[in-house]
């Protein structure tokens, strides 16, 4: 983790969980919601951030300082942080009473 923060990466992984959270909303409002489709989310969104922090590898060789693997891995940490964010956001307005109309599936 230190050297993570050492190189101020974070803008650069929380760009990606970004990214990755509109992915897995596009995915699942362009699905209408089809709980087949749904279910695929967190793979989606962790397969998108894995080319993203690729991408970003290759345009940016000291991104992560390490190597190519270190950069895919944090880029499908990061998409499916995105999937992980949505679901505390969710159950944390369950919660306080405000019913979200979308309580199925593990989407973005």
């Amino acid at each position: 983790m230190e050297w993570l923060l050492s190189n101020g990466d974070v803008v650069q992984i929380v760009a990606i969980a970004v990214i990755c959270g509109f992915i897995g909303f596009a995915v699942k409002q362009g699905s209408g919601n089809n709980e087949k489709v749904i279910r695929w989310v967190p793979v989606i969104v962790g397969a998108a951030g894995g080319v993203l922090g690729l991408a970003y590898k290759l345009v940016s060789p000291e991104y992560a300082g390490m190597d190519v693997f270190m950069a895919v891995a944090s880029g499908i940490v990061s998409g499916l942080a995105s999937t992980g964010a949505h679901q505390v956001i969710k159950q944390s307005t369950k919660a306080s009473g405000t019913d979200d109309e979308d309580d199925e599936g593990g989407g973005a």
